[in-house]
């Protein structure tokens, strides 16, 4: 029930994304404008900068600056999902100030930990 449930949620997902890049694709060529890309990411929950939106797309092997597919949309947000919308080194900061904190190794922050 559970692997039927992610399925069709997945369905749902990919629905909203082509809604969304058809809604781009005004000449029918299966391919939108770059420039659309930062809202339609943003429209999605990531607010990305200019170079970590560069970081994403260069691993999404997605061109910046040149019309995209709905293939490379998917890319695209496939990786902003699987990196939370973090580039990689604000991503290693955030693991260093973690591990800096987590004096206990036990994998987690507590109120007290700060207050020391």
């Amino acid at each position: 029930e559970a692997c039927i449930w992610v399925r069709r949620l997945r369905d749902v997902q990919r629905e909203q994304l082509w809604e969304d890049f058809e809604a781009l694709d005004l000449d029918d060529t299966g391919r939108a404008p770059f420039n659309e890309l930062p809202a339609l990411v943003r429209e999605r929950g990531f607010t990305l900068n200019a170079a970590a939106l560069e970081d994403f797309c260069r691993e999404a092997n997605l061109k910046v600056n040149e019309p995209f597919t709905f293939g490379d949309y998917t890319g695209l947000m496939a990786t902003c999902r699987r990196h939370e919308g973090f580039r990689h080194d604000e991503r290693d900061e955030m693991r260093r100030t973690f591990t800096r904190f987590d004096r206990d190794k036990a994998g987690e922050l507590s109120l007290h930990m700060f207050l020391d």
